[in-house]
């Protein structure tokens, strides 16, 4: 029993001298000991043995202490151009902490620091992909550890592609997209881009109205789309096929299309050469109507000849039948742009006029070719055509 008690005794010595040598007890700081080091303004002392303090001992002082010399060291920080990861993660694994949590100063300034972060992102080891990898991680831990509104979403979102152009941005841009102030970031740039992008991925040729709808409605919100709608509307007379039709099935579904403007597309869409489905059948119909509205075809017209080059793919269809039907029914309800495309080229061919970006009338041969013997082009314009091919 005697040497048990020994060696008891030996333990205990032994366990209370190494943890001595080891620090554990001579690094344990009083309050007093906090105190002076906030008047030293020593932050990373200060945090590292802020918790030494039990928690039955936290009262309003060691509070008020701790948040003092977390505000101080961020601002400090900033003032000092100190943006390292090691001062990034204090800062951040500070806002988990109960009483900084909430604190509303603490939090705009770790923000304002942590974007400013992220500005040097662009500058340091651009080319490196490790550094873009630890950038994007800490723009992740920024959203995070914030109270994730539309203004945050719209910095970061901007501050991310200086680095890394290809980075998906979604997370931010659905936060903006559906803000109260959404109006005031939808129509930039990179966030309309990237809500077409998220509305191309869900909506296809054969999606139906309603439903074009309620993905647009998902998306984003109406103020959101007010200000997206108007990166739409260009696309609608795009050379890219398949960008003009979604953003006409956008806009369509949404009411967002005047008269002009969709009598515009859908002409298009058949001199491009349609493909039969819903809006080849919108656009027949269309067709059919303005033949008994002159002032409807001119407006029309006006706004066809503000295209380069005047579109014409219908003329060189290898469905020679087909084209020959949609023409008959073009040129009986508006004759008058075959007969401008047909004049526009004549006077290209003549050397009349001024064309920078070259032939305007591209499927010019094509057109003169299946007119002959038809009433499509005017027997004198024919006529001139073939005088000039001689």
């Amino acid at each position: 029993m005697k040497s048990l008690c020994l060696m008891l005794f030996a333990f205990l010595c032994f366990s209370s001298l190494s943890l001595a040598q080891s620090g554990v007890y001579s690094q344990l700081y009083t309050i007093e000991d906090l105190k002076i080091l906030a008047d030293q303004k020593n932050y990373k002392e200060f945090i590292q043995h802020a918790k030494d303090i039990r928690p039955s001992k936290r009262d309003k002082a060691w509070r008020e202490m701790l948040t003092n010399m977390a505000n101080e060291m961020a601002l400090d920080s900033i003032k000092k151009g100190i943006y390292t990861k090691e001062t990034f993660d204090k800062l951040f694994h500070l806002a988990t902490w109960p009483t900084l949590k909430d604190d509303v100063f603490f939090r705009e300034r770790r923000i304002k620091y942590g974007l400013n972060f992220l500005k040097n992102c662009q500058i340091d080891n651009l080319n490196s992909k490790e550094s873009k990898t630890a950038c994007l991680k800490r723009a992740k831990l920024i959203w995070a550890r914030s109270n994730q509104d539309a203004e945050l979403a719209f910095k970061l979102a901007k501050q991310v592609l200086l680095f890394e152009p290809e980075a998906d941005l979604n997370e931010y841009v659905q936060v903006i997209a559906h803000s109260k102030v959404s109006e005031f970031y939808c129509d930039k740039d990179f966030i309309g881009h990237q809500l077409i992008q998220t509305l191309r991925s869900q909506i296809k040729m054969t999606t139906k109205p309603d439903s074009v709808k309620k993905i647009v409605d998902s998306t984003m919100n109406e103020q959101c789309f007010s200000k997206v709608k108007q990166s739409l509307v260009p696309l609608l007379t795009t050379h890219t096929r398949s960008l003009s039709i979604f953003s006409y099935q956008i806009l369509s579904a949404k009411k967002s299309l005047s008269k002009n403007t969709s009598d515009l597309f859908l002409m298009k869409f058949v001199l491009d050469g349609p493909v039969n489905g819903d809006i080849f059948n919108q656009a027949w119909n269309m067709i059919n109507k303005i033949g008994s509205d002159y002032d409807r075809r001119m407006s029309l017209l006006t706004a066809l000849k503000e295209l380069d080059p005047l579109p014409g793919k219908l003329f060189q269809g290898p469905d020679k039948e087909r084209v020959a039907i949609i023409l008959t029914h073009l040129t009986k309800n508006f004759p008058e742009y075959t007969d401008h495309f047909a004049r526009t080229c004549l006077n290209f061919l003549n050397g009349i006029g001024s064309y920078p970006t070259g032939n305007p009338t591209v499927e010019c041969p094509e057109l003169f070719d299946i007119a002959k013997n038809r009433p499509w082009v005017e027997q004198g314009l024919q006529m001139r055509y073939s005088s000039i091919k001689k």
